[in-house]
């Protein structure tokens, strides 16, 4: 059985069954694209965490196959499985009687680096997750705030570089500036590491927010694998529809670029309306044009003006087939 070059990992027919008979996964196959990010959303007990805590082997398939760049690893050496892997959790994971610095350096000190070149890389990580590595490198995990104990888990599970990242409702505890905040910040990370995410969260908000693509679980099934806006045009089945809410409409604005087909020739009265870069959401576009009570104008990625967007179209765009 050979995966697909393009998946960095690769779920095929994957189930966990308990001794009591209770399925809690059942068959799932799914395909995490090489430098994507994958959101695996659904209710409480639909699988999403167990099939996440699969990959790693956390948890033990009882039956299936599981790839990480395209090598089987249902069986095989598990320890280095994991070093291959980062693993971020909700509540951080972070070992409470060490610094900041031996935290992050955990798997660097597993694999055998040298404290110089372990010190090199906590300090060069905690720069690259936002925190002043000579303020927070010393200190405990109890002296630290939420969103801060979250991005030093970040870095911990980015320390050895690993292909994979692994997240587990990473940013459900937080309050929900910090948990914005962060998303911002983990979405930038992402866009300069490209790893390959496959994420888990509660919040179809989130899974829209971050994900390249959203998986929908319902009872240990996949209900429904697609990007966010052809999730939310075209949803495969009554209960994803149900589980995406009333404002379905709404959410897609937030995913759906510029429909630059249906941007209509320039004119003169334009040059007072608000002008929006190609690159913009259509909510993004409709805020801007709501604001200043006029349709805008769309520029291209050099500023330069290319055609009015009309509110119609805007709004239309979420309603679009997907």
């Amino acid at each position: 059985m050979n995966a697909t070059e393009e998946a960095m990992i690769r779920l095929v027919d994957v189930t966990k069954r308990y001794a009591d008979g209770t399925a809690a996964v059942d068959g799932v196959s799914l395909d995490v694209p090489r430098g994507a990010i994958v959101a695996l959303v659904g209710p409480s007990g639909c699988g999403k965490t167990t099939t996440l805590k699969m990959v790693n082997r956390l948890i033990e398939p009882t039956s299936g196959h599981l790839f990480i760049d395209g090598h089987d690893v249902t069986a095989g050496d598990v320890v280095a499985l994991r070093r291959r892997i980062g693993y971020v959790v909700q509540s951080s994971g972070l070992f409470p009687h060490r610094t900041v610095e031996d935290n992050v350096a955990t798997v660097l000190t597993l694999l055998g680096w040298d404290a110089r070149r372990r010190r090199a890389r906590v300090l060069e990580l905690l720069e690259l997750v936002g925190l002043d590595s000579g303020v927070y490198a010393k200190r405990y995990p109890a002296q630290l705030s939420g969103g801060q104990r979250q991005r030093v888990g970040v870095a911990r599970a980015l320390a050895a570089d690993p292909p994979v990242l692994l997240m587990d409702e990473p940013f459900g505890a937080l309050d929900p500036i910090v948990r914005e905040r962060l998303q911002v910040e983990f979405s930038r990370l992402q866009r300069d590491l490209g790893k390959t995410v496959l994420f888990v969260t509660h919040d179809i908000e989130e899974a829209i927010r971050l994900g390249d693509m959203v998986a929908v679980m319902n009872k240990g099934k996949l209900e429904q694998f697609a990007t966010p806006d052809r999730l939310l045009g075209a949803p495969a089945s009554e209960f994803v529809a149900d589980f995406l809410g009333g404002e379905r409409a709404l959410r897609r604005l937030a995913v759906t670029r510029i429909p630059v087909g249906a941007l209509e020739p320039l004119r003169a009265e334009a040059d007072g309306w608000p002008h929006v870069s190609v690159d913009s959401t259509a909510r993004a576009a409709l805020s801007a044009m709501i604001a200043a009570g006029t349709d805008g104008v769309v520029a291209d990625r050099d500023g330069l003006p290319i055609g009015v967007l009309t509110m119609g179209a805007a709004a239309r765009a979420a309603t679009a087939d997907g």
